[in-house]
């Protein structure tokens, strides 16, 4: 390298120069912060607490709870989760009755479907055997017929 001289300063430095000073710069002022926070977090210095009023309103406390009061808290409970208790159980049970009964409208139109279902089989076979038979006849006649003209 070759040293620097006051005329050197009125150009801009080339690329190369101006990089590595940037650099060094840049290594100096992070280590330079890093040692100032590390410094403050150290002795503690540096970090103002300030202590501002609390929002919240303290009460007196209302005193221990003597074993009638928490027996009387603890039966009102009781009581309310029966009631509640007999409620459900109450509407469970009309919920089954009225499933009970459309089940059972259910199963009546089944079974009136089922009726109809057979008496309509009955028919169909009649129908069948009706048509079989004509089917039959036919078949002769024709085959008459055919045996006539020749």
């Amino acid at each position: 390298m070759t040293p620097l001289t006051l005329a050197d300063l009125s150009a801009p430095p080339p690329p190369e120069i101006l990089s590595s000073w940037l650099a060094v710069f840049f290594y100096l002022v992070g280590g330079t912060t890093a040692a100032i926070i590390l410094y403050r977090q150290v002795t503690g210095r540096g970090s103002s607490t300030t202590i501002s009023d609390q929002p919240l309103e303290v009460k007196e406390h209302a005193g221990i709870a003597t074993l009638q009061q928490l027996e009387a808290v603890k039966n009102e409970t009781h009581g309310r989760i029966k009631r509640e208790r007999g409620e459900i159980d109450a509407r469970i049970q009309r919920v089954e009755e009225i499933s009970e009964r459309k089940f059972d409208k259910i199963e009546e139109k089944i079974d009136e479907n089922t009726k109809l279902t057979a008496g309509m089989n009955g028919e169909m076979r009649q129908i069948n055997q009706a048509v079989t038979q004509l089917t039959s006849s036919l078949t002769n006649f024709m085959r008459d017929q055919a045996n006539d003209s020749r």
